[in-house]
């Protein structure tokens, strides 16, 4: 269709809604935070200007906890989340998408309306009967309370940052000895005879002794100790409560409305209706006259006197056309420019002349023509006391919060009473770990754990509400002492010395063979069972056919090599036995050449990607605000 919006609303600064649509339609999705937005509480970081607020980077954490849920469904630990720490992650792809969007603007890159229109009108998910839809791409983008404008930007970025690593992957390619070489990898059989030595085999040469394990576990207190914990009371400020303590003066709403005539103006606005005959813009000039041929016709009927709805749903070549070819209101910058010339030009029941757009020839209707007005106070009135309202009742909360920290801690008591709407909680935390009594909990723990005790800090902002905390209590982390964790340290001492003297057996085996000892004979000479392998490659393995014996490590060493391989519940000592000859399968190699040019691509661009984020932070580019308890960017 021709609607590809330009213009995103004004006020949509906060909303990030759009990840999730350009996750699920386009792919990757680069998010493009704007120069504003800064909370009072600061950023999560800077970027060489560009914001990410405490709240994007939320957003995209959650988003990606989400994510790793789906993929291990049913195997989902939640300790994954902890280990695997989605706010680092999240941070790192927000601060990574932002200087590659950067460099690709200082490389001179950038998106065309016709490659932009290009990427959304191809878009499956926005069309009906392989042609794209309008009403369903606005149903899809109002369902996620997203403008057509914001998607556009969102888009418009994310193409820019592909066509850059479209520029800096274009010089990758595989040789064909590269590519037989790794055929030969994947796919070359061997058999390999092993030994397992088995960490249970190993436990009762563990000496269990008091002075044994006291002596491990005074290197590895660290590993025991609880984290630091704090007793804390908060005031909390939530905006909504405030607001039945709010009336708006009528000189309040007049002020904002004058100051904000924007949010209360009407675009100009046009309904019009079409009828094209699609050609494309590089197609050869009989095709092209075909088209204006077609549209030539189609307007002399309406000339004739024929219902321009009926000429529409007899021969455009548009999904509209089934509407009459009913294009709804719009306002300027929401159409290509040549659509937009030609129709906001005419006057309520005029037919236009043929014009040329990068969809086609179309004709052009227009059954209504709204002027661009301020809407009077009296008509926005509700709407302006609503916001009004909303400002007054944030500010007082913020002020009176202000005034209750003024009290000192003594106050804490005292606040709920003395300052209505404020409410105090109190509770327990665990440093890195959720605070339930907050939706965002992380700006508010941050504070907490930067307090000496008794100390109150400022305000600290979190969606919808301000809060201060109080440390009344600190427990600092520690390990206990020895003989409190003693069998929990025995039992894991002796999983991992028995995994150790495993580990030094299998050392044993193997450098005992390489001095020149037989291999059969070493393993015997230990007690240890042979075994020998089917033949096997890679390519086997990841078809299903592991087993015990299948040692990865052993594909690519020559035979009578030997070494040590983890397994479950110990090691094994191993040595290539035999490599057979195999032929390379021409189809199959060149399979693998796009499976190795993906994967070198790939690697290109997280190596250019790592320079880039090198030179930022050379330059002072990247200023981080926030504490990660693991996986630091």
């Amino acid at each position: 269709m021709l609607d590809i919006f330009r213009q995103g609303a004004k006020t949509w600064a906060s909303r990030i809604l759009i990840w999730f649509v350009a996750l699920t339609f386009v792919g990757a999705a680069f998010l493009v935070w704007g120069q504003g937005g800064a909370q009072r509480t600061g950023d999560a970081a800077v970027v060489d200007g560009a914001h990410i607020t405490h709240g994007q980077l939320a957003e995209r954490a959650r988003r990606v906890e989400d994510t790793l849920r789906q993929q291990f469904g049913a195997q989902f630990d939640p300790r994954m989340i902890k280990a695997l720490n989605p706010p680092a992650v999240a941070l790192n792809s927000l601060i990574e998408e932002q200087l590659a969007l950067r460099a690709a603007r200082e490389a001179g890159l950038d998106i065309s309306d016709a490659e932009l229109s290009g990427a959304i009108t191809g878009m499956a998910e926005f069309q009906t009967g392989g042609q794209f839809d309008k009403a369903r791409y606005l149903d899809i983008l109002k369902a996620n309370g997203i403008t057509p404008g914001m998607f556009e930007e969102q888009l418009r970025a994310e193409l820019l940052a592909n066509k850059l690593r479209a520029l800096v992957e274009e010089a990758v390619t595989v040789s064909q000895a590269e590519l037989v070489d790794a055929w030969l990898a994947e796919n070359q059989p061997v058999t390999v005879e092993y030994a397992l030595i088995g960490d249970a085999s190993r436990e009762a040469a563990v000496d269990m002794g008091d002075a044994a394990m006291a002596a491990w576990y005074g290197q590895r207190q660290v590993e025991f100790q609880t984290p630091e914990r704090r007793a804390f009371r908060a005031l909390v400020a939530r905006a909504r409560d405030f607001e039945p303590l709010v009336t708006v003066p009528a000189r309040a709403a007049e002020e904002y409305y004058r100051g904000h005539p924007d949010e209360f103006a009407e675009d100009e606005l046009v309904e019009a209706s079409h009828i094209l005959a699609r050609v494309a813009p590089d197609a050869p000039a009989e095709k092209d006259a075909a088209a204006r041929g077609k549209i030539d016709k189609a307007l002399a009927r309406v000339r004739a006197g024929e219902d321009f709805a009926a000429v529409a749903r007899a021969v455009s070549e548009d999904p509209a056309a089934a509407d009459g070819g009913d294009l709804g209101a719009f306002g300027r910058g929401m159409m290509f420019p040549q659509f937009e010339a030609a129709v906001f030009a005419l006057k309520p029941g005029e037919v236009s002349e043929p014009f040329l757009t990068e969809f086609g020839w179309h004709i052009a209707k227009v059954t209504r023509h709204t002027e661009a007005r301020a809407r009077p106070l009296e008509e926005v009135r509700a709407l302006v006391e609503e916001r009004v309202k909303a400002k007054m009742a944030d500010d007082l909360a913020m002020d009176t919060l202000d005034a209750a920290v003024k009290t000192g801690a003594a106050g804490f008591g005292e606040a709920p009473a003395a300052f209505k709407g404020l409410r105090l909680v109190s509770g327990e935390a665990e440093k890195g770990a959720p605070l339930p009594q907050f939706a965002e909990w992380r700006p508010v723990s941050d504070a907490l754990f930067a307090l000496p005790a008794g100390q109150v800090s400022g305000a600290v902002e979190t969606p919808g509400e301000y809060a201060a905390v109080i440390a009344d209590a600190i427990t600092p982390a520690a390990a206990p002492p020895f003989e409190q964790v003693k069998e929990k340290v025995a039992a894991r001492y002796r999983s991992e010395e028995s995994k150790r003297l495993a580990r030094e057996a299998a050392e044993g085996a193997v450098k005992a063979t390489r001095e020149g000892k037989p291999f059969y004979g070493v393993v015997k000479e230990a007690g240890l069972a042979l075994s020998v392998t089917a033949p096997f490659s890679r390519a086997s393995m990841a078809k299903g056919e592991k087993g015990e014996g299948m040692i990865a490590a052993a594909l690519l060493q020559p035979v009578d090599s030997v070494g040590t391989s983890p397994a479950q519940g110990g090691v094994y000592v191993y040595r290539v036995k035999q490599r057979y000859d195999a032929t390379p399968d021409p189809a199959r190699i060149e399979e693998l050449r796009e499976s190795l040019v993906r994967q070198r691509r790939a690697e290109v661009w997280r190596a250019f990607s790592a320079q880039l984020r090198k030179k930022a932070e050379a330059g002072g580019l990247i200023t981080i605000n926030v504490k990660l308890d693991k996986g630091q960017v």
